[in-house]
């Protein structure tokens, strides 16, 4: 991608925090992934909304633990995720 002028962005949605709270926690994910974070930031731009950056949402904005609401969250994260990508491109 570098050689042909390719811009790469990794983009890692936000997940509830009872994702956090019920299987990152209980079995230790967090430092495996922001080890792989790293890594990734070595050789692509990452907006991550998982570990490093998560936004502020409520239980309600979340359809399951995984999956942003259509109506209340998914506007929220996905103008929040065009703003910060028009960071990355400049």
């Amino acid at each position: 991608c570098k050689e042909n002028g390719v811009q790469v962005t990794v983009v890692m949605p936000p997940f509830d925090d009872s994702v956090r709270q019920l299987v990152i926690e209980p079995h230790e994910i967090e430092q495996a992934m922001l080890e792989a974070v790293s890594r990734r930031q070595q050789v692509a731009a990452v907006l991550d909304y998982e570990f490093t950056n998560p936004p502020s949402f409520t239980d309600y904005e979340f359809f399951d633990g995984f999956h942003l609401d259509y109506n209340l969250g998914l506007p929220k994260w996905t103008k929040l995720l065009f703003t910060d990508i028009a960071g990355v491109l400049e």
